[in-house]
């Protein structure tokens, strides 16, 4: 039988805290906040009066041969401001930036939602370790009292004083409380794990899993 998973002592806060700094998805969300941000501004800016400015700066010089176009080089300067303005864009610009800010608007209401399930999934995996450890340890209790029970009944039943069924009874028992344990340290352990995946802090060393 593996040990028990470590006990840890865990704030739900400092976990949340830990995951917020740690977990690369808490930064894909601001990444998609800035990004639809971004998508708007870029529409209301390529749209309308348009304004570019170019310059150009350098050598030029032309010959028959490689050699000969390096020598005696000619300077060129060049600078150049163009401007464009639709006259009537039949209501393009409007639809244009109105389409950004609804897609904005929509990444937004989804970037809260998956921040809310993200830091809900961590807030209730942290909670969930005493309980865990609590049920390892009742577990572990049943199973003991299981063990006896069936060596009492065993012997006793050796002894000619209980019936067949009493021991298949007591072996039922044994082995169905052996079962619960070991379901009982399969979820310990996977909540342990769980919560070094969601937060990727070890709280046993109190150090993030990159520095180890």
């Amino acid at each position: 039988m593996p040990p028990p998973a470590p006990t840890l002592a865990v704030v739900p806060a400092e976990a949340l805290a830990q995951a917020q700094q740690h977990r690369v998805a808490v930064l894909a969300l601001q990444r998609r906040q800035l990004q639809a941000a971004r998508d708007v501004a870029q529409a209301r800016g390529t749209t309308g009066l348009l304004a570019t400015l170019t310059a150009n700066l350098g050598y030029v010089n032309q010959a028959p041969y490689l050699l000969d176009s390096y020598q005696a080089l000619q300077n060129q300067q060049q600078v150049a401001l163009s401007f464009s303005l639709p006259l009537v864009d039949w209501g393009k610009r409007r639809a244009t930036v109105r389409t950004a800010e609804l897609a904005r608007d929509q990444t937004q209401a989804a970037v809260s939602q998956d921040q809310r399930s993200f830091e809900q999934t961590v807030l209730t995996q942290a909670s969930q370790v005493p309980a865990l450890a609590g049920q390892v340890r009742r577990a572990a209790r049943a199973d003991t009292l299981a063990q006896r029970r069936y060596a009492i009944t065993r012997a006793t039943y050796e002894a000619g004083r209980l019936s067949l069924t009493d021991l298949t009874l007591a072996s039922a028992a044994k082995d169905l409380a052996r079962r619960g344990y070991i379901l009982a340290l399969r979820a310990g352990w996977v909540g342990y794990y769980r919560l070094r995946g969601l937060t990727l802090f070890d709280f046993e060393t109190q150090q993030p899993l990159a520095a180890q």
